[in-house]
């Protein structure tokens, strides 16, 4: 969607071999990860020139888009879809005799409603090429140790609070160099389709950028499709993926995780939007950094590209002990007083319907409960302004405006703030929904 400034340019990247994922079906305890040693070289892989094929959606299979390119009297030696284990990644290798001659004839073709841009991939070692590659039979993946081997548990734990205490200093040392009202925060959320212990399936994403005293100044918000579901059961009541799955869209978002029709499989494009919407110098926050961080890796490795440095999350929470910190360090204090327990629930008093994208603004009326990735992040700047106003007043030169809060707000007095939020200028129409189907699974299960 529109964004309210340009975003910056994005820093050059190469494309590396993704990190490990976790397989979702493997028992507690194993780090199971797609490493290249476990993938066998072919004739196809090894190919001097092929053509990389993008977006497909994570239905179009390598026999429906070799039916289709035979339709379109394309002529091909071989074509493989690109998959991190049975995830499609939403692009296609496909070699040829004449590359040249292929690639003009599907160059700016419309396949499934996108239309199609084919380049050359003519490096035999690179990453995209082990996407493409069969894997080994009866091979399984081994336990990695880590980093550190042989820690503790309390090791492990003492070294994460460590961390932590450093990046709570230096947070606290940035917003005293650059201001604390004038600092640039973006805050980042995820709705998912699914979660577990080993598999996370983001279905939106919601980011503003902004400053304590400007406000907002940017917004990115995207339906992204949740891929596969694993074939695993899960939770005490052994339920499967695909009934947690429609107990979160029917319950919790309101998105269905199949047939939606504003959900976009490009995770290379994605990925790339997301990489120059965020500005370099900005300090990223998300309330539950355990999960961001977990699906930024999840559409890093199907994007095929590098994992951007510069996305380190912060916890939200945080930011209070960052506060603390900073009061002390102004005091000339070694430390500070324990945070209000009610400054990390603020925000809750400003999810507002005017908070909202346009989807769920639309049903508002009838499901004012659904979560909504973009009112939470900009929950988050409404609840971090109040929180300084009433606890921390004497960190600013001046109050912070803040809007009207639900809680706030006086009897018949409407909360204040922006209008409501429009699709983009395009003109698309509302998306569609295939509810039935989710209640069917549910009754079944």
């Amino acid at each position: 969607e529109a964004t309210a400034q340009p975003p910056p340019a994005a820093p050059a990247r190469a494309s590396p071999v993704p990190e490990a994922e976790v397989d979702p079906g493997a028992p507690a305890g194993a780090a199971p990860a797609p490493e290249e040693d476990e993938y066998r070289d072919d004739e196809f892989s090894l190919a001097p020139v092929l053509l990389r094929l993008e977006p497909l959606g994570p239905d179009m299979n390598r026999g429906a888009l070799q039916g289709w390119l035979r339709d379109m009297d394309v002529p091909f030696v071989d074509v493989r879809p690109a998959y991190c284990r049975k995830d499609p990644l939403g692009w296609a290798a496909l070699k040829a005799e004449d590359p040249s001659h292929t690639q003009s004839l599907l160059q700016g073709r419309t396949l499934q409603g996108a239309v199609l841009q084919c380049t050359e991939c003519r490096d035999p070692s690179s990453a995209d090429r082990v996407w493409v590659k069969k894997i080994k039979k009866g091979k399984k993946p081994a336990a990695q140790s880590g980093q550190h081997v042989g820690e503790t548990n309390q090791a492990r734990k003492d070294r994460a609070k460590q961390e932590a205490a450093a990046q709570i200093d230096a947070v606290a040392d940035r917003l005293l160099r650059e201001g604390l009202d004038c600092a640039t925060f973006c805050f980042i959320d995820f709705e998912l389709a699914y979660k577990s212990r080993w598999c996370v399936c983001p279905s939106e994403i919601g980011i503003i950028t902004c400053t304590l005293r400007g406000g907002e100044t940017a917004y990115y918000h995207k339906f992204i499709h949740p891929g596969r579901l694993p074939n695993c059961n899960a939770g005490a009541a052994g339920h499967s993926a695909e009934y947690t799955a429609c107990h979160i869209s029917l319950e919790m978002t309101g998105i269905p995780y199949k047939n939606f029709t504003e959900f976009d499989a490009n995770y290379a494009r994605v990925w790339r939007e997301i990489a120059e919407f965020i500005p370099p110098a900005s300090i990223l926050v998300a309330k539950g950094k355990g999960t961001e961080e977990k699906v930024l890796k999840w559409l890093q490795q199907r994007s095929g590209a590098e994992p951007h440095t510069e996305l380190a999350v912060f916890e939200y929470e945080d930011l209070f002990l960052a506060f603390q910190r900073l009061r002390a360090q102004r005091a000339g204090e070694g430390g500070g007083a324990d945070v209000p327990p009610a400054a990390a629930r603020y925000h809750k008093r400003y999810q507002l319907p005017h908070h909202k994208c346009y989807y769920h603004q639309q049903q508002e009326e009838e499901c004012p409960q659904w979560h909504c990735a973009l009112c939470d992040v900009r929950s988050y700047l409404s609840g971090l302004r109040h929180a300084l106003n009433t606890d921390w007043p004497d960190l600013l030169p001046a109050e912070l405006p803040c809007e009207v809060g639900a809680e706030d707000a006086p009897a018949g007095d409407v909360a204040s703030g922006p209008g409501p939020e429009t699709p983009t200028s395009t003109g698309r129409e509302p998306p569609v929904q295939d509810v039935a189907t989710d209640e069917r699974v549910v009754e079944e299960s």
